[in-house]
């Protein structure tokens, strides 16, 4: 693994359609250079949030999910 040069943090909030097109761009990025990391907090939603992170992960995004 490469070493880390940044750390992504996304708080959200039932925003999962939006979530959802900035992991999918991350995920390109990620493709090309994965020196970077994604930190997902969710804030309590009752939206997909954890399904797409999930997905995301399963794609090769190095992504961490928290629910508060």
């Amino acid at each position: 693994m490469s070493e880390l040069i940044l750390s992504i943090c996304i708080p959200t909030m039932n925003r999962a359609p939006y979530l959802d097109k900035t992991l999918s761009q991350m995920l390109k990025a990620y493709q090309l250079s994965n020196k970077f990391e994604v930190f997902v907090s969710d804030n309590s939603d009752n939206s997909d949030t954890e399904l797409l992170c999930n997905k995301y992960s399963s794609l090769g995004l190095d992504i961490k999910y928290h629910r508060n």
